[in-house]
């Protein structure tokens, strides 16, 4: 073991040694406390391996005695030092590989949303990116206990969300309050109640107890839908508790003003210019092309991977494409009709379904319209809440 591990460190060297005398010279070596190892002795003399430190002195004992002798082979630490020269362009390129690779692992690199139902993707992204929650921040610099309360006070729809780190990914899994899998869990007796004050317009009753009829006006916290069961009557009475379901609408109107949107698009091959903003090491950095037309059409795009040559590096930017007016072409009236129609669902939020719409346009003396939207929607005005926890 000993010689394994001078063997891995020092430099050794075989020898060929041609001499008449092959035991006599080897008793000598052994003799002198050198180190020498896999020796083979034959009719024209011996071969054997030597430390090179050991190898004046026994270079001196076999002149001494008129051995004629060569070193055929350089073997060990000399050896090793001479291939890492060969190879050291490979050899720094993968040590900066893992270096880059350990730096970039500190830091998060995608968002991953998970149990997202009523609630949209892109609208979690959002509130993460609005609480300086992005690709390129580190880890460390991250509470998860902070961003899951940022997210169940931003969207009070959810009962719970679990913020993880996953290699270089944070993952948000989510759990609402009306998902499926809490709407149909009959283990649990609930009643549908009242989350505003508000005029019940239509009631469905799916399981339960209707307690309100439509047109009747209710307080916040009111029973809608009760679970609390009577069946019989005299002795044969009895009662039972449910997982009340149904679905309970109220009818509203509401108007907004100061949407905006593009009266353009770029047309085929438009040139634009570009502004680019990194997001690296928990900084910001913003690129711009030099002469941003005046007043230009916009183009957002988001989470952008840097690419080098065909490959993609662990490094996102969103992106800003500002295109001359003149190279762009009119949008058509129903693409400005959906993009009024996404703004204004996402004003109203997504308990709302939007029944009728108008809207009236006018230019803000450029590229732009405003529009003022007036809107007809049903609202679901029920949540669940267990029986017998704060009953009126």
């Amino acid at each position: 073991m000993v010689f394994d591990i001078l063997k891995s460190l020092k430099t050794y060297y075989v020898l060929r040694v041609d001499t008449a005398f092959p035991e006599k010279i080897l008793n000598l070596i052994q003799k002198g406390g050198f180190v020498v190892w896999e020796v083979g002795i034959t009719g024209e003399g011996m071969s054997l391996k030597c430390l090179s430190s050991d190898m004046p002195a026994i270079e001196g004992l076999l002149n001494s005695l008129g051995a004629v002798w060569e070193i055929t082979r350089i073997r060990g630490a000399e050896t090793l030092i001479k291939n890492l020269k060969r190879y050291k362009g490979i050899i720094f390129a993968a040590f900066a590989c893992f270096v880059i690779t350990l730096i970039f692992s500190g830091f998060v690199w995608s968002l991953e949303v998970y149990g997202a139902r009523g609630i949209s993707e892109q609208q979690v992204i959002n509130c993460l990116y609005d609480s300086g929650v992005r690709e390129g921040c580190l880890k460390r610099n991250l509470d998860r206990e902070e961003i899951a309360v940022s997210l169940m006070t931003e969207f009070p729809s959810l009962s719970e969300a679990q913020v993880t780190f996953e290699g270089t990914r944070l993952c948000i899994t989510l759990f609402e309050r009306d998902s499926p899998a809490v709407i149909y869990d009959t283990s649990v007796a609930v009643d549908l109640v009242a989350v505003k004050d508000a005029v019940v317009d239509f009631i469905d009753v799916y399981n339960g107890r209707g307690a309100v009829e439509a047109g009747q006006s209710v307080a916040k916290g009111d029973i809608l839908i009760s679970g609390d069961l009577s069946y019989g009557s005299g002795e044969e009475a009895f009662e039972k508790k449910v997982h009340s379901m149904g679905k309970v609408l109220s009818y509203e109107t509401a108007e907004f003003e100061g949407i905006t949107v593009d009266a353009y698009l770029p047309g085929e091959g438009a040139k634009y210019k570009s502004i680019k903003t990194y997001y690296l090491f928990g900084r910001v950095f913003t690129v711009s092309d030099a002469e941003i037309p005046e007043n230009p059409v916009k183009v957002m795009s988001y989470a952008q991977p840097v690419r080098v040559l065909m490959f993609s590096i662990p490094v996102l930017y969103d992106e800003i494409r500002c295109y001359n007016v003149d190279e762009c072409i009119p949008k058509s009236e129903h693409e400005i009709a959906s993009e009024i129609f996404s703004a204004t669902q996402e004003l109203l939020g997504d308990k709302c379904t939007i029944t009728d719409i108008t809207y009236s346009l006018k230019s803000d003396g450029g590229r732009r319209l405003l529009a003022r939207v007036r809107v007809d929607y049903s609202e679901s005005i029920a949540e669940q809440r267990p029986i017998g926890e704060n009953d009126k």
